[in-house]
């Protein structure tokens, strides 16, 4: 039993000791130079804020890879607006998805990319076709050019 209490009587301290040391920190000064990093600063500039998006995610690049990332996200959101019924919507998204892609290829990709590329193109033309039919096979083909934008996701690198 007194091995218990003093068990006890150890752990309360420590806990006493550590909440102490916690209690006596202090916040960061104000005039230190880590709070006055771009990157730490609340009160950033719009440009700012762009620049550091553009940085951080292919989709804003203005790059074949961020072509890529934009025909992608038209090809969700044509894939969205044709699990709603909306088929003019989808076929809409599905034009600026084809016109992310022209960028690509205007952009000179190396050639195996460039084979990729109007690939998915064409794929896109049938698809826009195929919606426009109202066809049973166009729900496939939007599935088909999603799992394309995936694969070139995977093959053209950040640059």
């Amino acid at each position: 039993m007194a091995k218990d209490k003093l068990a006890i009587a150890v752990a309360l301290m420590f806990l006493s000791t550590t909440l102490a040391a916690c209690g006596r920190s202090h916040p960061p000064d104000k005039s230190s130079s880590a709070t006055t990093s771009p990157s730490n600063s609340n009160a950033s500039t719009p440009e700012e804020a762009a620049l550091r998006a553009a940085q951080a995610s292919p989709f804003y690049k203005q790059t074949v890879r961020g072509d890529v990332e934009r025909a992608g996200f038209e090809i969700d959101r044509a894939i969205a607006a044709g699990s709603r019924a909306e088929w003019q919507n989808a076929e809409a998204l599905l034009e600026n998805a084809k016109a992310n892609v022209d960028t690509g290829l205007g952009r000179d990709p190396r050639y195996s990319q460039k084979a990729d590329l109007e690939e998915l193109k064409g794929a896109i033309d049938r698809t826009i076709k195929s919606i426009a039919d109202r066809s049973d096979d166009a729900s496939r083909q939007l599935q088909e050019l999603r799992s394309r934008i995936g694969v070139l996701r995977v093959q053209i690198p950040d640059s």
